[in-house]
């Protein structure tokens, strides 16, 4: 079983809801337990504190959300973990950040390969999504890496999620997005899909047959109200 085998809403825009107070209510209802904010949202830097007071105060986990640079240089794989690892501290640390998210688009390899080392060194025991565009092989994503650090721990620490989705945010089966990887090595128990909540509600269904634990709600502003 991995830790972060649990429910999980992507907040990358606070401006989308009325207040905090509205994105607790509606995220509550899709039975979400752990919220990922983006540092870099306005509205969550003029707050930090109240941020994370409010959302453990409402019963929800908190964690932080990271867009990786499309950067080509490698070194600056190393700088962008130890931004984030400060970031984390600065939310609170330990005691207050329960997981981190990286969002994996489009980043080469040699960079990427030196952002997942780089903080499995300094963070190695923070529970950590890796999350990916859909069908994409070794040759784009080092799924090999992002996954090491689960070897040497008690109880594994890092997943990836597959976006099931393309640009313009349509929809992609997510049976299909999850075997994609699996044929390809990757455990099933360390990928989840990630889900956009504006699509229908079978769609979400799928989410329960797919024959994964856990699942990411891609930016919680999309949900109908």
């Amino acid at each position: 079983m991995n830790v972060l085998d649990e429910l999980g809403c992507q907040v990358v825009d606070l401006a989308n809801f009325g207040s905090r107070w509205d994105m607790y209510a509606r995220v509550r209802l899709l039975g979400v337990k752990v919220l990922y904010f983006n540092p870099a949202d306005p509205l969550v830097r003029a707050d930090r504190v109240g941020v994370v007071r409010d959302t453990l105060g409402s019963g929800y986990l908190f964690g932080l959300y990271f867009l990786v640079p499309q950067s080509t240089v490698e070194s600056d794989g190393i700088v962008f973990a130890n931004l984030c690892s400060q970031t984390i501290e600065d939310f609170g640390g330990l005691a207050k950040v329960s997981a981190a998210m990286f969002d994996n688009e489009k980043v080469p390899l040699a960079s990427q390969r030196a952002l997942i080392q780089r903080w499995d060194q300094i963070r190695y025991g923070r529970p950590t999504v890796w999350n990916v565009e859909p069908y994409q092989d070794a040759s784009q994503n080092d799924y090999t890496m992002m996954l090491a650090r689960n070897q040497a721990v008690p109880v594994p620490v890092r997943k990836i999620a597959a976006q099931t989705y393309f640009g313009g945010m349509q929809p992609q089966p997510i049976r299909a997005v999850i075997a994609y990887l699996t044929s390809r090595g990757v455990a099933r128990d360390d990928v989840m899909p990630c889900t956009d909540p504006a699509q229908p509600t079978p769609y979400a269904w799928q989410v329960a047959s797919a024959g994964c634990r856990g699942a990411t709600l891609f930016q919680a502003g999309r949900i109908p109200v």
